[in-house]
């Protein structure tokens, strides 16, 4: 009788310590004029790597590597939880008193330690089982586990590596390139011009990729250039996040000198008026591009009703009584112009190419003339 003999492909999964994972990303942008962009093109470009390292003790050679966010030293359930009793504490021997004052133990309290280690590994070796048989029979395939924190929300994400990779068993650490998009995003601008006449580039940013966007540091470049470092949060497919790009040269921001009066008024009870003129200039030296920009300015805030501060330019429309301090409120009349929650006088601009605008302010402090003001910043 003979033997039937067939061919078979054998996958070994198993788990071993001293390997791991973390984001990184590299986010560039380009302010530069464009004649191939059209004028409401705006993106960035991400690139999603992961910094890897291992010391197993087994070089990974021309392997393919898939890292994920699960974490396997987990168990798949929650730990079970026991009864918490409570009984009157006998009070005729010593022995008892003591021991019903001394702090529970955690099996008393039914918070011991569990071995999960049975779960955890039927779960990795199913996950794992379904991923490596899609794989090349060919090459390795190696899966980090112990990675970063799995806070996507589910119950793990995998990324797969899109070449075969080398990593060393010498703990030395390996970027690899997960992914690179252009994401849709919307630049803006913000100046403070009493405290630095530049104008600072930010973008609020989408993730339209497939992929979460771990916690992790990113470089910023603007233009093929470093500007600075910041820390993503946890960004799901379609949510959005901020990022700050630095100064952009092109948008020039004048704090002219303010001019300060004092006046003495009123007849029988002498107060002092304090007016404050003060004139900020913006210009948009683009040639093709129009900005979005938002300039604040702080206009003093009254905590005494002794005091009453009055915005007179921009139009402003003041609280029916504006003498408590509790309520006195200032609005903007003009939709440039608003106080945002911080009493800070707040304009949102739209600038066209080379487009130059003067935004005048003037406000009013009256206190009595036998008193004078202290100002703090808080």
């Amino acid at each position: 009788m003979e033997e039937s003999r067939n061919a078979v492909d054998l996958y070994i999964t198993y788990q071993v310590y001293c390997a791991s994972w973390k984001p990184a990303y590299d986010i560039r942008a380009s302010t530069a004029e464009d004649d191939t962009a059209p004028p409401t093109a705006s993106s960035v470009q991400l690139c999603y790597y992961g910094l890897v390292e291992q010391n197993t003790g087994d070089d990974w050679t021309n392997c393919e590597l898939v890292l994920s966010t699960c974490s396997a030293s987990l168990g798949g359930s929650a730990p079970p939880l026991g009864t918490l009793s409570a009984s009157l504490a006998r009070r005729h021997t010593s022995a008892r008193r003591n021991k019903a004052a001394s702090a529970p133990s955690e099996e008393d309290m039914g918070f011991g330690s569990f071995d999960y280690n049975e779960i955890c590994d039927a779960a990795a070796l199913h996950r794992l089982t379904n991923l490596n048989s899609t794989t090349k029979s060919g090459s390795d395939s190696i899966s980090i586990l112990e990675g970063v924190e799995n806070s996507t929300g589910s119950i793990s994400t995998c990324f797969a590596i899109p070449r075969n990779v080398t990593i060393m068993s010498n703990g030395a650490e390996h970027k690899l390139l997960i992914s690179k998009s252009d994401l849709s995003c919307a630049f803006s601008h913000e100046s403070v011009p009493s405290k630095s006449t530049h104008a600072f580039l930010s973008a609020i940013i989408t993730n339209t990729s497939q992929l979460p966007l771990l916690a992790g540091p990113a470089a910023v470049y603007v233009n093929n250039c470093y500007v600075t470092k910041t820390h993503l949060r946890l960004v799901p497919p379609g949510g959005e996040f901020r990022c700050n790009m630095g100064v952009d040269a092109s948008i020039k921001v004048e704090y002219k000198t303010p001019s300060v009066t004092y006046e003495q008024v009123g007849f029988m009870s002498k107060s002092t008026l304090m007016s404050h003129e003060q004139i900020i200039s913006v210009r948009n030296a683009k040639v093709k591009h129009s900005v979005r920009i938002t300039i604040k300015e702080q206009i003093p805030k009254s905590h005494d009703d002794k005091i009453k501060v009055a915005v007179v330019q921009p139009e402003c429309r003041a609280n029916s009584n504006p003498s408590s301090a509790k309520k006195q409120h200032i609005d903007a009349c003009n939709s440039e112009a608003r106080l945002n929650k911080d009493h800070n006088l707040e304009w949102t601009i739209v600038l066209a190419p080379g487009q130059h605008r003067n935004l005048p302010i003037r406000y009013t402090v009256e206190h009595p003339a036998s008193e004078s003001i202290s100002y703090r910043f808080t």
